[in-house]
């Protein structure tokens, strides 16, 4: 097997530090059989010949773990790799790797928000080791950016973009073709049939998170038969959001409204210590965390014992806010989150 070709599903990899003295928050690649070897090449001569790279392609399509892949399988080339959630302050994103450089290296850089930003990239200048990837940008939201895509450095940047506006470099992602997408469905369906799996490539036009959240509910759903799964899907004219509402249907009401606290918090990286704080039913947190990830609306990418870390797809944290159609809750929980990491 190809060793670009990356692996998902539920696979759950230790995101130990690979070294003690690199700065690091690289998650380990959790992702479906994706099959985007020319667009791993087409990143990895990018980076080479111009330092930067873009991936660019609606949500879900596989940008994210395509940079954790090439991240992950280049760990040992890098000193600092470094991934910034762009859905937050990018200036809270520089400190965050202003005090990991602190600590590691001794840099000593300012751990003021104001002044982080500038002296991380100073810092970074002087060395070439480094790569840095911005995520999770979504459609007009490249000027965020716009001083990074114009930076002159000898490291490497990689950004993760729903929209090509101003980027420079451009890597498009495409939906899996029908043999990619069947190769999907059958690891993913249980006691799977020709059918089945024909159904689940051909349906969701090679879009790889609804031909995951298909098998899943399939799985998972007692009663749910194929016929019946295909007229919901055939009269749905969303169907992401057809797919989680028929996840919620199944979930208790304790993980139901865990689900919707999930999706009204930064949902790319959060502890059980986080969740066990925010959530109402403390005594079922298990068993809900369990029912939310079955059906693949949260995935475990930090299987630490103690304190395991989760992430939600940003396409499902928005689906499941439409489904529930009110927000008002999001200020207290904010400020509960704030209190929290400032007495965890």
């Amino acid at each position: 097997m190809n060793k670009h070709i990356i692996f998902v599903l539920i696979l759950i990899f230790n995101n130990s530090s690979f070294a003690s003295n690199k700065v690091s928050n690289l998650i380990s690649p959790v992702s479906y059989f994706i099959n985007h070897i020319k667009q791993f090449q087409l990143l990895d001569n990018n980076l080479k010949k111009h330092k930067n790279a873009s991936l660019v392609g609606v949500s879900g399509i596989g940008k994210t773990q395509l940079a954790r892949m090439y991240a992950y399988e280049n760990k040992y080339n890098y000193d600092i790799i470094w991934f910034f959630d762009c859905n937050l302050d990018v200036n809270g994103e520089f400190l965050k790797l202003a005090r990991q450089l602190n600590k590691v290296f001794k840099a000593n850089i300012s751990e003021d928000t104001g002044l982080a930003t500038s002296e991380v990239i100073d810092y970074l200048k002087h060395q070439d080791k480094w790569l840095l990837i911005f995520d999770n940008l979504k459609i007009n939201e490249n000027k965020k950016v716009q001083d990074l895509i114009d930076w002159e450095h000898n490291g490497n940047v990689i950004f993760c973009s729903q929209d090509k506006d101003r980027l420079l470099h451009s890597i498009e992602m495409t939906n899996f073709n029908k043999n990619d997408s069947i190769t999907l469905a059958n690891n993913i369906l249980e006691n799977v049939t020709k059918q089945q799996a024909e159904f689940l490539a051909t349906s969701f036009n090679g879009y790889p998170i609804l031909i995951v959240q298909a098998g899943q509910l399939l799985n998972q759903t007692k009663g749910l038969d194929l016929e019946t799964y295909k007229k919901k899907i055939l009269q749905s004219a969303d169907k992401i959001k057809i797919n989680i509402t028929l996840a919620i249907k199944e979930l208790k009401p304790s993980a139901v409204n865990l689900l919707y606290k999930i999706a009204l918090t930064n949902n790319q990286a959060f502890s059980k210590d986080l969740l066990t704080y925010i959530a109402d039913d403390k005594a079922s947190l298990d068993d809900d965390i369990y029912q939310i990830s079955k059906f693949a609306l949260i995935a475990n990418i930090d299987s630490n014992n103690e304190n395991p870390i989760f992430e939600m797809h940003d396409i499902i944290a928005q689906k499941i806010l439409e489904i529930n159609g009110d927000k008002k809750d999001k200020e207290v929980l904010d400020e509960r989150i704030e209190l929290y990491h400032k007495n965890p």
